[in-house]
């Protein structure tokens, strides 16, 4: 009688759906898991590697070495987790520009990044999404204690990056979102020196006055000349105030839809504003 033989490693594949489940509800309960698990090689199943990056891309100028490659990705369970990240506003922005490269302030765990993805990816259109972020966290996430802004500290410092990183892989776009950690105005910098031009920069970091108009002022102008500006958290009246001085400041329209806002850099159309 012939004997089967099962390996270790196929136990420990075997077991990694059950490992997530795990680790998933962990984290929606508010609890950290101690368990460590070794990465089990994904055997031909789950979304193929990304296509090396295109030598004029922000990635390729960026790194030397693709930012995914080799990212532990068993090691983190997929966590999109956000606020506003599928306003219709995205798909309109994104349909009437039709952006090749689109900028992101301020990503947290990655949702709207993946949800401009989907949009693009949908529609036929070759779009790479820069998303800066220090993913450390802001003022309101350092002084609150929940779940809900939870930064997987790690002897005292966040892991939110790598929930990031995580997400952008398990959705399929670590083709097309490029992470660029950094502070906005070290980031802006950096894309100006490249002659980065976007056709959409979404702004969703900061709640103060001041940084809000910086980042404001700084990314405005990396818009391409028929390019929006689009900016959230409007209800939050330090943004609501940066926003209307800002579009007042370089003789622009504000338009408002709910939770956003739109400033066109070039000729003004209403996406249905409020």
């Amino acid at each position: 009688m012939q004997r089967t033989v099962i390996s270790i490693d196929t136990i420990k594949w075997a077991l990694r759906p059950l490992y997530r489940v795990v680790q998933w509800v962990g984290h929606a309960f508010g609890y950290r898991l101690s368990v460590t698990v070794t990465p089990v090689p994904r055997r031909g199943w789950g979304s193929p590697p990304p296509a090396a990056p295109d030598a004029g891309s922000v990635r390729a100028r960026l790194y030397g070495r693709d930012p995914f490659e080799g990212f532990p990705t068993d090691a983190y369970a997929a966590d999109l987790r956000g606020w506003h990240s599928t306003h219709p506003i995205f798909e309109q922005a994104i349909l009437a520009v039709r952006p090749t490269t689109i900028i992101e302030v301020g990503s947290w765990k990655g949702a709207s990044a993946v949800h401009m993805a989907t949009i693009c990816r949908r529609h036929g259109l070759g779009c790479e999404i820069v998303c800066v972020d220090t993913w450390l966290g802001s003022s309101e996430h350092l002084l609150s204690r929940g779940d809900e802004f939870d930064l997987r500290f790690r002897h005292g410092y966040p892991q939110i990056y790598y929930v990031f990183m995580a997400n952008v892989i398990a959705s399929g776009f670590a083709g097309c979102i490029c992470p660029l950690p950094n502070t906005s105005e070290n980031a802006h910098h950096v894309l100006k020196q490249l002659g980065v031009q976007a056709g959409i920069v979404y702004v969703d970091a900061a709640h103060h006055y001041a940084s809000v108009w910086n980042d404001l002022q700084a990314y405005w102008e990396l818009l391409t000349e028929n390019g929006l500006l689009i900016g959230d958290d409007y209800e939050w009246d330090d943004v609501a105030r940066a926003a209307r001085d800002f579009a007042e400041s370089v003789g622009r329209p504000l338009e408002v839809h709910g939770s956003k806002y739109v400033i066109h850099r070039g000729a003004s159309a209403s996406h249905g504003a409020r």
